[in-house]
């Protein structure tokens, strides 16, 4: 059955049981690895989004955080620059709603606080309960991939000189709330109870809660401060009331090499819920072509007469595979290394396509004695290399089936189904998508990820029928079309060991052994339901602009959808 691809690989299960031990979870009051055990000026600064900010282990070696990165909660300083730094719209917002990158995140006014969809959820469903009880810690569930254990005693790696370095552990917990009453970070319970039933676990970063001293953090926030942007600096650092945080997989500080692609939408939509009006762009132009004409993107990779597009890379076509990174090299090139779709980092440090002078420029050396180009040129080599390993993997054909299954409406089918349960026919008018909906609790993602497996991963609408339309129908297709959403925006990253590429490598690494190449997908948090109606703007903006572009003589060129009714193989 095509399902078996969605839940499981078809290898003897006695194979399977011998090569990767089934996940065991941990003791529920097991000790958390106390972060504060190491000194702050360990931890590197490397990126930060809308609600977290990254750091990067560089001390010796640990047990627990060689080769790893703490994720942190951020706080707002500035909330009205804030508001203007994410773009929120002019009139119609709630007061304290912050728009993040896909997700909406919302800003507690008294203390900065950013919450995030799951905690959203998780706040209405105590109150629905009428609890008092703080929210429950995942400590049970921390990572599927099993804990990096470390000693109840939490000593300094050996070589830590403790006159300078130890002095971070707090002596005492008496302010504010303890670890066993401030949750986990969801992230962990989501990938734990929800993503890793859809996606392979070894496709999967490991995600660990970590214990966060008051010292360590606030040193750590002022020695990092001038590393990071200064439109940030201004708006939001580091939460200092927060004592959890989350440690994974550093996918890209090391002494290796890595790629990171943002492949976006890898399929045409649904013919059926489409409109006479719509169809004649949306079944010939995939999604992102269509929306390098957007009003917003008026200098554009397609502009330039650079034509990625994402419907090649996840073909399954070697030849097509092969088109696409090298538009996205082309990219990468003619933008300075600024697109969002493709980013290469070398030991740690992102890579410029035109190197200059110092640190740069020897990044890009070193990126050459990986490759080791030779008449093909660096383009050429990359191309090869990442095509060659790209090919042995399963993951971008996974994925292309999550993005199309999970979007079987299109989001005009959703909202056409969301007009006809909602709309008000006395007053002629129907309520913005989802605005009366409560954000997906854990629990609500786990209960729909186990019906959505349970039609198999060709999900049509005829097992929901939509005339007339029940409300349970219609929370499920919202639902659907966010965990949809979430794999359209997610990032695949490829991850190389130091040294030439050998040309026996493969992506076929299971155990995720860091002496060979592996590949996660990540940035898969789930969206905000509040996100629905700007997406369904957003759409008929789109189609609209393309239209325009084609009348122009501007746009042309069709997309083809190569995955049409194909099936995966075992991942």
């Amino acid at each position: 059955m095509e399902n078996e691809v969605l839940t499981a690989d078809r290898r003897d299960p006695a194979t399977r049981a011998k090569q990767r031990p089934p996940p065991q979870p941990l003791p529920a009051h097991g000790p958390i690895p106390d972060i504060s055990a190491t000194s702050p000026k360990w931890w590197k600064y490397i990126s930060e989004g809308g609600a977290t900010i990254v750091f990067s282990y560089r001390g010796p070696h640990h047990d627990i955080f060689s080769h790893s990165v703490v994720r942190l909660r951020k706080a707002v300083r500035d909330i009205s620059h804030a508001m203007t730094l994410k773009q929120l719209e002019a009139s119609g917002i709630k007061l304290g709603e912050v728009d993040g990158p896909g997700n909406s995140e919302v800003v507690e006014p008294e203390e900065g606080t950013i919450t995030r969809p799951l905690e959203m959820a998780e706040k209405v469903r105590l109150r629905s309960k009428g609890s008092n009880d703080s929210i429950r810690s995942v400590g049970s569930m921390r990572s599927v991939h099993g804990s990096r254990r470390m000693s109840m005693s939490y000593q300094p790696p050996a070589g830590h000189d403790s006159d300078s370095d130890s002095g971070w552990m707090d002596d005492s917990d008496d302010e504010g709330l303890g670890e066993e009453e401030q949750q986990d970070d969801p992230t962990i319970e989501f990938q734990t109870r929800v993503t890793s039933k859809l996606i392979p676990l070894h496709y999967l970063p490991r995600l660990e809660s970590v214990k966060i001293g008051k010292r360590w953090i606030a040193e750590l926030a002022r020695i990092s401060e001038r590393a990071r942007p200064a439109a940030r600096r201004r708006v939001d650092g580091i939460d200092l009331k927060r004592k959890k945080g989350v440690v994974a997989d550093d996918l890209v500080g090391w002494e290796g090499w890595a790629v990171e692609i943002k492949p976006k939408w890898g399929f045409l939509p649904n013919p059926t819920h489409l409109s006479p009006e719509t169809a004649r762009h949306k079944l010939k132009r995939c999604r992102y072509c269509m929306h390098a004409y957007h009003a917003s993107r008026a200098e554009t990779h397609e502009e330039q007469g650079i034509a990625y597009c994402p419907l090649d890379l996840f073909s399954g076509d070697p030849g097509r595979l092969r088109k696409a990174l090298g538009a996205l090299w082309d990219a990468w090139d003619a933008s300075g290394g600024s697109i969002n779709n493709l980013k290469i980092f070398v030991r740690g440090k992102i890579l410029k396509p035109k190197p200059a002078k110092g640190s740069e420029a020897r990044e890009f050396k070193e990126l050459q004695e990986f490759l080791e180009p030779r008449d093909e040129g660096m383009r050429g080599a990359f191309i090869e290399t990442l095509g060659r390993m790209l090919d042995s993997s399963p993951l971008l054909a996974k994925l292309s089936i999550l993005m199309r299954s999970l979007d079987a409406l299109d989001i005009e089918g959703m909202e056409r189904l969301w007009r006809e349960a909602k709309h008000f026919p006395m007053v002629g008018l129907t309520p913005p998508i989802a605005a009366d909906e409560d954000e997906p609790s854990i629990d609500d993602w786990q209960e729909f990820v186990a019906e959505y497996l349970s039609h198999g991963p060709n999900v049509s609408s005829e097992p929901h029928p939509t005339d007339p339309p029940r409300e349970e129908d219609l929370r499920y297709w919202l639902s659907s079309y966010l965990m949809s959403a979430t794999f359209k925006d997610c990032s695949v990253m490829l991850r190389f060991p130091p040294g030439k590429v050998l040309p026996d490598w493969t992506l076929d690494n299971p155990e995720r052994d860091v002496d060979k190449p592996f590949i996660t997908a990540i940035d898969l948090d789930p969206k905000s339901m509040r996100r629905l109606q700007k997406w369904f703007d957003l759409d008929r903006e789109i189609v609209v602009n393309y239209a325009h572009a084609v009348e122009e003589g501007r746009a042309q060129g069709e997309c083809i959808d190569a995955r049409v009714g194909c099936q995966s193989g075992p991942v």
